[in-house]
């Protein structure tokens, strides 16, 4: 999966964005400029500090929350990522009658994010297959994914 977006504690410091991330963003700057374009002008109309903008950019003073600011806006788009991602599987999941073969899942013992991620992968496996049987996609891809304990208790 990805990881979060670490926080800047002091000047030197780095944070990761996911690859994920990293194709929206390129995603947005080639498809999406005009509506870009359309929010950076509805920000800098509600704004009433236009023209302080550029002055507060290049105080020192600010550089703190820039950083802040820009790792902000990335958690966020991240976040929004990640939801709609779990939307559409969940929504293919649906399409696909898999609903049933999920509630069958004790995700107690497997855990949620191990079922998430399966039917995350098992739906873009039927996008890629869709002839293909789509309750053996889900629990082959579960199999790969779950790491039963040793002490587990077998009925």
């Amino acid at each position: 999966m990805t990881k979060k977006i670490n926080t800047l504690e002091n000047d030197n410091s780095q944070f990761e964005l996911s690859y994920e991330l990293l194709l929206l963003l390129k995603w947005l700057a080639e498809y999406e400029e005009e509506s870009l374009k359309k929010i950076v002008r509805r920000v800098l109309k509600r704004s009433s500090q236009q023209r302080h903008l550029k002055a507060d950019f290049l105080s020192s003073q600010h550089k703190e929350f820039c950083q802040e600011s820009i790792i902000d806006f990335f958690n966020v788009l991240d976040s929004i990522l990640h939801e709609t991602i779990q939307e559409i599987a969940v929504k293919k999941a649906i399409q696909q009658n898999l609903i049933p073969a999920i509630n069958q899942i004790d995700s107690v013992e497997c855990g949620t994010a191990i079922l998430q991620y399966s039917l995350e992968r098992a739906t873009a496996k039927l996008d890629q297959l869709p002839e293909e049987n789509a309750k053996q996609i889900f629990f082959r891809e579960l199999l790969t994914q779950w790491k039963p304990h040793k002490k587990t208790i077998m009925n």
